[in-house]
């Protein structure tokens, strides 16, 4: 595990889910969302810091919201895999997050030549980097931006080249 990583656990083990959910959002988390937090940690028993890595994923991976049925499908399999920390649970999504890519890799067309945005807005980024900084990470231009931006560019990668972008770009 490197710095960057450490720091990033460290912010997971030492928020709150809704806690985290209000400084991503700026505001008191939707009713709905909590629901699901609890519904995380009593259906599903996992700890904390393995609701914050999940949540952190699907909102960096879907746009910035809370897809509740993908949670709940990625909770079984945290559940099944018995994670229950949150360095596990990083692991574990970034295991998945490789046999996805391979995948996708052997099974679909590349895509050349365009552009990714590692952001979906400014203010996504600038609420990702005022979270860092609140939380002492002080160099975040040269430590966690990186490992953040390169996950993201992996995940807008893996979405221009899943067969549901190609059917839609088709029509």
């Amino acid at each position: 595990m490197n710095e960057q990583e450490g720091t990033l656990i460290d912010y997971f083990e030492r928020t709150e889910p809704i806690e985290m959910l209000e400084e991503i959002g700026g505001h008191s988390p939707y009713p709905a969302d909590v629901k699901l937090i609890n519904r995380l940690e009593t259906l599903h028993g996992l700890t904390k810091p393995v609701i914050n890595v999940l949540l952190q994923y699907v909102i960096l991976s879907d746009n910035g919201k809370i897809h509740q049925t993908r949670v709940l499908s990625m909770a079984s399999h945290l559940e099944l895999n018995n994670i229950k920390t949150a360095q596990q649970a990083l692991e574990f999504f970034k295991a998945q997050h490789a046999i996805k890519k391979k995948w996708e890799e052997e099974n679909l067309r590349e895509q050349g030549g365009k552009d990714l945005r590692l952001f979906t807005s400014d203010e996504t980024y600038k609420k990702f980097t005022e979270i860092l900084q609140h939380y002492g990470q002080t160099n975040v231009d040269d430590g966690f931006q990186s490992l953040v931006n390169q996950a993201y560019k992996e995940y807008i990668e893996i979405e221009q080249n899943s067969p549901q972008a190609s059917l839609v770009k088709k029509h």
